[in-house]
C-alpha cells in the first residue's frame, strides 16, 4: 500500500505548505517530496514536505519503490528522482553508515533495553544498533546507559533527528542536554575530592616530614 511507503512525490496542490528544509512556500504545482513519519496525534503516517532540490540535500531514498506517487509524475521529474536513487547508491558504497542510533515514535508497543518497563506506541525512542541487533530505550534511559558517550553529540546527525516534529526535537534535546549536565556536575565533584583529597595527604606528609626533623634535632 502506498500509505506504508517512507516518501511520497507529487505535485502541490496550492500555496500552502512549506518546505522543511528551507522553510519557503513550495508553490502550487511545483514537484514536492514529502518524508512519511508517524503522527504523534493519531494512528496513520503524515508528509513533512520538501522542495525536490532539499529534499535531495537530506532524503535517503534508495529506490524508487519508496516512492509513493512516483509513476504519476512527469517523466522529467521521474528522471531526477532516478538519478538522486543512483547518487545515493554510490555514496552508501563509498561510505556506509553501518550500526549507529535512530530516534523514531515507536510504531507498536515494546520493552525498554534500560529499565525493562514498556514502551508505548508513538512514544520518542531510541534504537541502539549493534551487530545486527537492536535494543530499544526511552530518552532518559538511553543517556544513562550510553553516559556522556551517548550524549556529547551533534543530533541533527542522530538518524530520525529531522523527521520529529520541532516540539520533539526541543524535548530530545531538553532531555539529553539534562542528563549531560548531571553527569557533568558529578564528575566534577568527584574530581574536586579527589583534589582535596590529594592536598591533605601532601600536608599530611609535610607536617611528618617536620616533625622527624624536630625530634632528631
Amino acid at each position: 500500500m502506498s500509505d506504508d511507503l517512507p516518501f511520497r512525490a507529487e505535485y502541490a496542490k496550492s500555496n500552502r505548505s512549506s518546505c522543511k528544509g528551507c522553510k519557503s512556500v513550495i508553490s502550487k504545482d511545483t514537484l514536492r517530496v514529502g518524508r512519511m513519519i508517524q503522527s504523534p496525534h493519531f494512528d496513520g503516517k503524515i508528509p513533512l514536505w520538501y522542495h525536490f532540490t532539499c529534499f535531495a540535500r537530506t532524503g535517503k531514498v534508495k529506490t524508487t519503490g519508496d516512492m509513493a506517487g512516483f509513476e504519476n509524475l512527469r517523466w522529467g521529474d521521474q528522471e531526477k528522482i532516478r538519478k538522486l536513487v543512483e547518487e545515493n547508491a554510490a555514496a552508501e558504497k563509498e561510505d556506509d553508515p553501518g550500526e549507529g542510533l535512530t530516534v523514531q515514535y515507536c510504531p507498536k508497543g515494546g520493552k525498554c533495553g534500560g529499565c525493562s518497563d514498556k514502551i508505548h506506541k508513538n512514544d520518542l525512542r531510541i534504537v541502539q544498533s549493534e551487530s545486527g541487533k537492536s535494543t530499544f530505550y526511552h530518552l532518559g534511559c538511553f543517556a544513562n546507559h550510553r553516559g556522556s558517550e551517548g550524549l556529547n553529540m551533534d543530533l541533527k546527525k542522530l538518524k530520525g533527528y529531522n523527521e520529529l516534529t520541532e516540539e520533539d526535537k526541543a524535548l530530545v534535546s531538553e532531555k539529553l542536554a539534562q542528563t549531560y549536565g548531571l553527569i557533568l556536575f558529578v564528575a566534577e565533584l568527584f574530581f574536586s575530592a579527589l583534589s582535596f583529597l590529594y592536598s591533605s595527604f601532601r600536608m599530611t606528609l609535610q607536617f611528618l616530614s617536620c616533625s622527624v626533623v624536630y625530634f632528631n634535632n
